[in-house]
């Protein structure tokens, strides 16, 4: 078997994997600035042919090596940073960037369910000082948000959208943050849906009874505070890197449903059955954290405060 057709047969091989990977978010979204970062390996696997010939076994497995390293390479959880969710957004109507504020009045809401539906942005959660406001929002883009408040009774449902059409280039810089300020006084329910982003979740201040985080390749960190006794958390993501600030109070169980993960759930001390994750004394605790994760080549980390 000739060199050349180990060449070209793998090299398709490689790129379609790649490829495949990250149409299911199985690693890096930014793929494509990966692979030609990795042009050079070319010259290598042309040395290789010139130094031991065509058909020599020798040069078939140090390219196969060769091929399979440099998949590895652009696959590895380890090499997900916050580098990669940096990105600038291009948008279709040219229209300028600006920044809107909004905010909504506390009244006698009792009960808040936040629904926040955004494309690549950088995001960040925090308590609101102001105790006369449900929330306070600010949103940096060329789009518009479109906000629903829906009160009924004393619950506030409050849907976010932003009615963005461009698409975003992994570069340095962003044009695109949201940043929301909660009310401390009422329990919340948080659901996040948002493209490749970067989300900075300051909750350790605020009463959140659910929160619910689907995301494409992003990098999160995420601090739940002790303010309720029972946190339910989900996780959908793509290849991320994720870091969870929990109170040392709480008991843990942690699903992991999740492909390629690097994670220190070991280091927990915590009791571990298939894919499920328990602290000894979760079923007696009233205090517990219920935390759900899929995800694809990721990074997670869990500290203790």
């Amino acid at each position: 078997m000739s060199f050349g057709k180990i060449f070209w047969g793998f090299v398709f091989l490689f790129i379609g994997v790649a490829l495949l990977g990250n149409n299911f978010n199985w690693w890096n979204i930014n793929i494509w600035q990966s692979i030609a970062s990795l042009w050079p390996i070319i010259l290598i696997l042309l040395g290789i042919s010139i130094a031991f010939g065509e058909s020599s076994p020798i040069a078939i497995v140090l390219f196969i090596i060769v091929l399979i390293g440099s998949l590895l390479y652009i696959t590895s959880p380890g090499k997900i940073s916050d580098d990669h969710f940096s990105f600038n957004v291009k948008n279709e109507n040219n229209n300028s960037v600006t920044t809107r504020n909004y905010t909504f009045p506390l009244a006698e809401i009792q009960h808040g369910q936040i629904n926040l539906d955004l494309g690549a942005a950088n995001i960040n959660f925090n308590a609101l000082n102001n105790n006369d406001s449900l929330y306070e929002a600010s949103f940096r883009s060329s789009s518009e948000l479109n906000i629903q408040n829906q009160i009924e009774g004393d619950v506030a449902n409050i849907n976010m959208k932003d009615d963005f059409q461009g698409f975003s280039n992994f570069t340095n810089g962003t044009d695109r943050k949201f940043d929301l300020n909660l009310s401390k006084k009422i329990p919340f329910d948080l659901r996040i849906n948002s493209g490749a982003s970067k989300l900075g979740l300051n909750l350790r201040e605020l009463i959140v009874n659910n929160l619910e985080i689907s995301a494409g390749a992003s990098s999160q960190e995420i601090t739940i505070s002790n303010l309720a006794d029972l946190v339910k958390v989900k996780i959908d993501a793509g290849a991320s890197k994720i870091k969870l600030n929990l109170p040392k109070e709480f008991s843990l169980k942690i699903l992991n449903e999740s492909g390629l993960l690097k994670n220190n759930f070991e280091d927990l001390s915590l009791n571990k059955s298939g894919n499920t994750y328990k602290s000894s004394d979760f079923d007696s605790n009233t205090k517990k954290i219920d935390l759900e994760i899929r995800a694809g080549a990721s990074n997670i980390t869990i500290e203790r405060y």
